[in-house]
Parts: structure tokens; C-alpha cells; sequence
């Protein structure tokens, strides 16, 4: 029988020690890697990044780091001096985590794309060379991720920063393509960076929730009227929110024959969401005119065709409302705060929703229930300005002189 070596019954119970010691090392520095991204570091070398936060936790770390300093930034309690280094502060930990991510795994196009406009803006480029490398970082994140718009809309923002706008808008247009439901968000920056809006027009893609996001701006330099030519030259009525802001511009400008004339030339959608939208509108320009039998008709079609949704049965009780019948408005909205209960918890509609049925109650001549019903709304959303005001001055009105 083999006689094992006095060497090797020594060496092996050491490197059994060796191995179960290097085994729970390990599990601690990956639990502790998990559980503090941001600050945990093996060891401090070149190769740190082998044994730590995988490059997914420490990317999404840095997003975090980001929209705090966003939130720091927007922070009116404090100073501008202390917000501006607050939010150097924020980018300077986000750069770290970022270098560190690529380090982990370099094939990351959002993490490229935000450490390109993170060093932009703590180290605005000042020479040639300098904005050529924030450039190959940009085609680098573009190359890499042709599909993804969050990628594609962050690039076009830090082009747009770099005074490049003619590329940055195609980036943007990009972006819109690949997901319209960012249009909101894109038009909000090109705002931000005061893009004219036609040139906005001229190279955005023409797609109904992009049309309806330009609705703002328009609104904002009061031309309604030219909006009005844009949407129906364009013909896209196949999105809830296009029917909903043509309607604001129609009934702004003064034009609720033009909201009528256009809704009724419309055929009679398949669809019942864009059609209950068709028939909203039809009921706001009705009821504009005075008409309000025919925007209560109207409005009851609409939720008969989306029997679930709340701003459906809110636009029947308006509707009732001007039409002086009370108790149906009352009805109407009642059942939009159930439908409310079911699908959101939205304080602020909720609030609303409290605040047209107290409107109601003082038009029927019962301050009583209107005053409770202004305190729902209150107790719904506590930062109801306008529940607040109405509240003060009926409390105003029942104390004795």
C-alpha cells in the first residue's frame, strides 16, 4: 500500500485552508460588491474591476448619480454656488463608475454615450483635439447601439451642447423614429436649447405623438392657427393624444366650428380608443357652441366605446354640467373617481375630479357639499392651489362680521 509523503500530508490540509479561505473571501467581496456598487473596490490597482460590481450595477449606479444631480441642479432652496457643486460633485462620482463599467465590459453604448456628455460638461472641450475624441466616443456609442433610442436621444443632446445642431437634429429624428414615444422629451430639450420651431417642423418626423408634442410650442408663440393647418394637412388623427390637442388648439384659438367640421369629416373609427377620442372632442366643441344635447350625446358615446376610462366619464359630467343637469353630472363623475380607484392612485386627479364635483354642487346651490368636496380634493392632493383658495374664501364668507 502507497505511504503518502510527510510533504504532501502537510500540503494538503494547507491548500484545502487556502482554497475554503480564498473561497469565502471571494463570496464576501461579491456580496459587498452587490450590495455598495458606488464605493466598493477590491483592491486598488489596475485590475480592481476583476473581482467587483458587474459592469450592468455600476452603469446603472451612475444613472442614479446623474439624476440626483439633475434633481440638485433644479433644487431652488439652495444657493447657485452650492447647487453647481453639488452638481460637479454628482458627475465627478458618475465618471468613476463609468470608467470603471467600461473597464468591466467596454461593449456598453449607453455607458459610452454618458460618460461622452458627463466629461463634456465637467470639462467643456476647449481645442480641436479635445472635441474630435468627445466625437469618436459619440460615433463609437452611435455604431453600437443604431437601435436604441435612449442612446440615440442622449448623443443628439450632447451635439446639440457641442453647437452642432444640424447633426444633432438628425440624431433626434432618429431617436423619434425608433421609439415616438420620446417625442415629448425631445422636443423638450431642442426647446431647452432654443431650436426654432420650424426648423424643429422641417426635420422631425412628421408621427401623430410627435405632432402633438409640438402642440406646446406652438401654443407658446400663440399660433395656433398654423397648428391646425400642420395636423390636418398632415392627416395623422391615429393616436388618442393628437385628437386631444387639436382639440385644445381648435377651442384656443376660438375655432370650435373648425374642432366640429373636422371631427365629423372623419370616418367613424374601427378602433373604439380613437374613436371615444373623436367623440371627446366632438362633445368640447358641441358644448362650446351650446349645443348640449348634442355634447352630452356625444360625450355618452365616448364612454360607451371606452366604458373604463376616466377622463371619458369626466368629459360626460362637464358636459352634463353646462347643461344644468346636476344630479347626472354628479353621476357622471362619481363614476370617474371609481374608475380613478381601479386603475390609478393619482392624487392630482383625484383632486380634480373633487374639485368639478364642488363646482357642481355650488352651481345646484349646496355650498355645503361643495365645501366638502373642495376639502376631499384637498385631502387628495394637500398642494391644491386651487382647493386651497376656494376652501379660504367660503370660510371667509361664513365668519361673522
Amino acid at each position: 500500500m502507497l505511504q503518502r509523503s510527510p510533504i504532501l500530508r502537510l500540503t494538503l490540509p494547507l491548500i484545502a485552508t487556502i482554497a475554503v479561505f480564498t473561497y469565502g473571501w471571494l463570496a464576501v467581496q461579491v456580496y459587498r460588491a452587490h450590495q455598495s456598487p458606488t464605493s466598493f473596490e477590491a483592491w486598488n490597482g489596475s485590475h480592481a474591476w476583476i473581482i467587483g460590481p458587474t459592469a450592468k450595477n455600476l452603469t446603472r449606479s451612475a444613472e442614479t448619480r446623474l439624476r440626483e444631480g439633475l434633481e440638485i441642479l433644479n433644487d431652488t432652496e439652495l444657493s447657485g454656488p452650492e447647487r453647481l457643486a453639488a452638481y460637479t460633485t454628482s458627475l465627478q462620482a458618475a465618471e468613476r463608475l463609468l470608467v470603471r463599467s467600461l473597464r468591466a465590459n467596454p461593449a456598453q453604448a449607453n455607458a459610452i454615450a454618458d460618460l461622452a456628455v458627463v466629461r463634456f460638461e465637467l470639462d467643456p472641450p476647449l481645442t480641436a483635439e479635445d472635441r474630435e475624441q468627445i466625437l469618436r466616443m459619440v460615433d463609437l456609442a452611435s455604431t453600437m447601439a443604431p437601435r436604441v433610442p435612449r442612446v440615440q436621444q442622449r448623443l443628439g443632446g450632447l451635439l446639440l451642447g457641442m453647437g452642432l445642431q444640424d447633426e444633432a437634429l438628425r440624431y433626434f429624428h432618429r431617436t423619434i423614429d425608433l421609439d415616438p414615444g420620446r417625442s415629448n422629451a425631445v422636443i423638450g430639450i431642442l426647446s431647452r436649447h432654443l431650436v426654432p420651431l420650424d426648423e424643429m417642423v422641417a426635420t422631425l418626423p412628421r408621427e401623430p405623438r410627435t405632432l402633438a408634442a409640438l402642440y406646446s410650442e406652438y401654443a407658446a408663440v400663440n399660433r395656433q392657427t398654423e397648428y391646425l393647418d400642420l395636423v390636418e394637412t398632415e392627416n395623422r388623427f391615429d393616436a388618442v393624444s393628437i385628437f386631444r390637442v387639436y382639440g385644445d388648439a381648435c377651442l384656443r384659438a376660438g375655432q370650435p366650428e373648425r374642432l366640429l367640421r373636422t371631427m365629423n369629416a372623419l370616418a367613424e373609427a374601427d378602433d373604439l380608443t380613437l374613436e371615444a377620442a373623436r367623440l371627446a372632442q366632438l362633445s368640447r366643441g358641441y358644448q362650446r357652441l351650446g349645443d348640449h344635447a348634442q355634447a352630452i350625446l356625444a360625450a355618452e358615446g365616448a364612454v360607451a366605446a371606452q366604458p373604463n376610462v376616466y377622463s371619458l366619464s369626466e368629459r360626460l359630467g362637464i358636459a352634463a354640467a353646462a347643461g344644468e343637469q346636476y344630479e347626472y353630472a354628479l353621476s357622471a363623475l362619481n363614476d370617474a373617481l371609481r374608475k380613478i380607484a381601479v386603475h390609478s392612485d393619482n392624487g392630482g386627479r383625484r383632486a380634480g375630479l373633487y374639485r368639478r364635483i364642488a363646482e357642481v354642487e355650488r352651481s345646484r346651490g349646496r355650498p355645503d357639499r361643495a365645501y366638502d368636496a373642495y376639502r376631499r380634493a384637498l385631502d387628495a392632493d394637500p398642494n391644491d392651489a386651487r382647493a386651497k383658495q376656494r376652501i379660504a374664501e367660503m370660510e371667509k364668507a361664513a365668519t361673522p362680521r
